[in-house]
């Protein structure tokens, strides 16, 4: 990586020098900036728009943006990517299971073949193998850099890439086959904030825990997997709705029976507007073969989601929304980034939504810590633990479940077609 010197940009304003800063990796045709394209230092003393009077006070310009560089790229570099981890190297005897995660990708890949946090010009198709630790709780993820443990961390094996869609599609197929007549598949959609490896290591998590029967499949857009990024981040999201409508459309037009969309936080706002770009498209044909759409605590503006909602009335079968009053997210942060906008993943607010066919779980009253409220159902092991003693697990009909007693306690409410599961504390 090579970090080129900082650019005089235009004329000097009175008290502003403007600086752009380019980082390079010597063997990509783009540049990858990581998140940092341009900097801006303020400096209090009058400088004139004379390039000797501003070279003059460079020796104290430079020393400040090396910290400044310093604090912004060094966090940056370490979440950057992860190196693969020899199989033959663990000892088997401390993994729990090894679990396969198809990946459809729209992050661009470092020199060392691993996805790093650039955007790609287009998608990827690959399987990832992930090695599952025995010596943890469930709901948890641990993982160290450059410290692999199996008996403690979750550790990314490496991948096999394919030639293209259609050889993707018909591996997954074959793979969803071997699981069940039936053949189904599960695209899980992360959120903000989330690198590779753990959003890899979350979707293993979770179909490892819940035993899930079908193909698991990451769409792994690129997020800057940084709390600073929330913007970067929305506008990837825009940039990869359509690489996901072709992984949908791909999937529909094969040989699977069901799929089933879930999405974290983010993630769900992609899953929404790509349903509501297809429907536009090609009517509700293109959505056939979705049987199920579950969303984690969805950082999706309530009134979007309604319009949204109402344009593809009737929503697809099968349509949960986990969400939860304490959750910190939507109560420390993104109200600050949305002018306290109610958000879907924390609403209440149901009498609006009551003409939809779908079900709201509310999940607040079930959660052990503070940690775990922004993604309830997969890190709470109660939670857990709860949808496994179901007679048939399944996320997505996880709500009509305990309206059926499933799980003794809960609260069930109806709305005109909407339907409430409040679920109370669990152990």
């Amino acid at each position: 990586m090579r970090l080129h010197s900082a650019d005089y940009v235009g004329d000097c304003h009175p008290k502003i020098i403007l600086l752009r800063l380019n980082v390079r990796k010597e063997d990509d045709r783009n540049f990858h900036t990581f998140g940092v394209t341009k900097v801006e230092l303020v400096q209090t003393c009058k400088i004139s728009s004379s390039f000797a009077e501003l070279n003059s006070k460079w020796g104290v310009v430079q020393t400040k943006l090396k910290t400044l560089l310093f604090a912004l790229l060094f966090p940056l570099f370490l979440t950057g990517c992860a190196a693969f981890v020899d199989p033959a190297s663990l000892d088997t005897a401390e993994i729990a299971s090894r679990h396969d995660v198809y990946v459809a990708s729209l992050r661009a890949r470092t020199a060392e073949g691993a996805f790093g946090l650039g955007r790609a010009e287009e998608i990827s198709y690959s399987v990832s193998q992930v090695s599952i630790p025995n010596k943890r709780n469930r709901g948890t993820i641990t993982s160290e850099k450059n410290q692999t443990n199996p008996a403690r961390d979750f550790i990314n094996l490496g991948d096999r890439r394919f030639e293209g869609d259609l050889a993707f599609s018909r591996a997954v197929v074959a793979d969803a086959k071997q699981k069940s007549v039936d053949p189904e598949v599960l695209i899980f959609v992360h959120g903000f904030n989330s690198g590779f490896d753990k959003s890899l290591f979350r979707l293993a998590q979770m179909g490892h825990d819940f035993d899930i029967p079908s193909t698991q499949i990451l769409y792994a857009w690129p997020s800057a997997d940084q709390l600073s990024q929330y913007i970067h981040d929305l506008d990837s999201l825009a940039l990869a709705r359509n690489g996901l409508e072709e992984l949908i459309r791909n999937l529909t037009n094969s040989g699977v029976k069901r799929i089933v969309l879930t999405g974290h936080s983010m993630g769900a706002s992609m899953i929404m507007e790509t349903l509501r770009q297809m429907y536009h498209k090609s009517g509700r044909q293109a959505l056939r073969k979705i049987d199920g759409v579950v969303f984690f605590s969805p950082d999706m503006d309530t009134d979007v989601f309604i319009q949204s909602a109402e344009e593809i009335a009737p929503l697809p079968n099968n349509f949960v929304i986990y969400t939860s009053a304490n959750d910190w997210v939507f109560e420390r942060f993104a109200k600050y980034l949305t002018f306290n906008q109610d958000r879907l993943g924390g609403t209440q607010d149901f009498d609006r939504m009551s003409a939809l066919n779908m079900t709201v779980v509310d999940v607040a009253q079930t959660e052990t810590d503070d940690k775990s409220t922004h993604l309830s159902l997969a890190a709470s092991p109660v939670l857990i633990k709860a949808v496994n003693g179901m007679s048939r697990p399944d996320l997505a009909r996880f709500g009509s479940s305990a309206g059926r007693g499933a799980i003794s306690g809960a609260v069930i409410a109806t709305f005109d077609r909407l339907k409430t599961v409040i679920l109370p504390p669990l152990h």
